[in-house]
């Protein structure tokens, strides 16, 4: 059987969803296998700290955009649009360094 929990966290900004994959194969000595992930909101899908807690049951944590709330999402959105700008202000101020420092050479 698999079920999937979704709810709030306390300051409503963020929600907290685990997948949850019970009843599998069973496992000697062992409950049946069973493996929960819990998904957070991120810009892009990635998986980190599998585990096993204890025999057979494990662990996982993913980030995806489908976790975000819309306005948190927004933000994430926001800050990778400044850091990219921030690097392209960067590459224009090495280039502009660059060229000044091969008039010098040429003199």
């Amino acid at each position: 059987m698999q079920t999937i929990q979704t709810r709030l966290s306390p300051s409503c900004q963020r929600t907290t969803t685990q997948a949850v994959f019970d009843e599998g194969d069973y496992c000697a000595a062992a409950p049946r296998r069973s493996m929960r992930v819990k998904f957070e909101c991120g810009l892009e899908n990635r998986s980190w700290g599998a585990s096993e807690p204890s025999t057979c049951v494990y662990q996982a944590s993913a980030s995806s955009p489908a976790a975000c709330m819309q306005a948190e999402l927004a933000r994430h959105e926001a800050a990778l649009a400044a850091v990219l700008k921030e690097e392209e202000e960067l590459r224009q101020e090495i280039a502009a360094e660059a060229a000044e420092r091969g008039q010098h050479d040429e003199l």
